[in-house]
């Protein structure tokens, strides 16, 4: 996962995105994440890419399995259009597994895509809700 660091966040101020998830800080990793949306919207998504398996690695923490599964239909295409591989391959090739575990194939294939045809403000909304029901609603 990218290790750039967000600034300005009160709680995080040095740490990166990537690393206060992988070490169960959802708290201050929503906090970032929020501060992150905040200066991707002001900059017209500049950078919101990179941070896209961030986000799918938040939701599976939280084990948002079905939002998670959105979340990386995101990542694989913003990695498409952007040129980027997946910033933590192996990382994503767990969640991908663990993904296949819980959801049948055909609801993963169809949260992918639901995740692949996503614009920023869906990714956004996906990333801080609490759990998977909200997006059902």
């Amino acid at each position: 996962m990218n290790g750039i660091a967000v600034s300005g966040t009160s709680s995080s101020r040095s740490a990166s995105l990537p690393g206060l998830v992988l070490k169960g800080q959802v708290v201050e990793a929503r906090q970032t994440m929020l501060e992150l949306f905040r200066l991707c919207r002001a900059s017209e998504w500049y950078l919101f890419d990179l941070f896209s398996d961030a986000y799918v690695a938040l939701a599976i923490t939280e084990a948002r399995h079905q939002t998670a599964a959105r979340l990386l239909g995101f990542a694989d295409h913003a990695a498409g259009r952007r040129n980027l591989r997946a910033l933590d391959g192996k990382r994503i090739d767990r969640i991908r597994a663990t993904l296949e575990g819980v959801l049948d194939a055909a609801t993963l294939q169809q949260l992918m895509a639901q995740g692949q045809a996503a614009d920023e403000e869906a990714v956004c909304k996906w990333t801080l809700q609490f759990n998977d029901e909200e997006v059902a609603r």
